[in-house]
């Protein structure tokens, strides 16, 4: 690796302390690109751990910007919503009940990126027991369909 003249490593990223703040903030690059970003912490080790983590990230090929890691589901099940209508789908309104009764009070607020995990600790913890499924109101299918529209 190359090194500046104030023997820092290149490509290891930084840390600073923004005047005016208690949290340091990461600052790394990926392929050219500046991205800066709040620890949320005023620990350095913490925060040295997490930028370490960050590069380790944008060097591989699963990186997820900042940008994007706060996106959350409401915003796409907003536009997936937008797309049916605009679409004029026969199931909009059943897909808008979907999301609205069942859906949005338990993913809603997740970031997107999260629900892939959350969704196989969820299915793991629902039993495919037809019997206890329509003892508590739901029919095995209608469960499957409402988690189709989180794919």
């Amino acid at each position: 690796m190359k090194t500046n003249t104030n023997n820092k490593v290149r490509g290891n990223g930084s840390l600073r302390l923004p005047p005016n703040s208690r949290n340091y903030q990461l600052v790394y690059y990926r392929h050219g690109k500046l991205y800066r970003e709040s620890s949320h912490t005023s620990n350095e080790r913490k925060a040295r751990r997490l930028l370490q983590r960050r590069v380790a990230e944008a060097g591989s090929d699963f990186f997820v910007s900042p940008e994007t890691r706060r996106i959350k589901v409401a915003e796409l099940a907003e536009d997936f919503l937008r797309d049916y209508q605009l679409a004029e789908r026969k199931t909009t309104a059943d897909a808008k009940a979907r999301w609205e009764h069942h859906l949005e009070p338990v993913f809603a607020h997740l970031p997107a990126a999260a629900v892939t995990s959350a969704l196989g600790r969820f299915s793991q913890l629902l039993p495919r027991n037809p019997a206890f499924l329509r003892r508590i109101g739901f029919h095995e299918t209608a469960i499957d369909r409402q988690m189709l529209a989180l794919h």
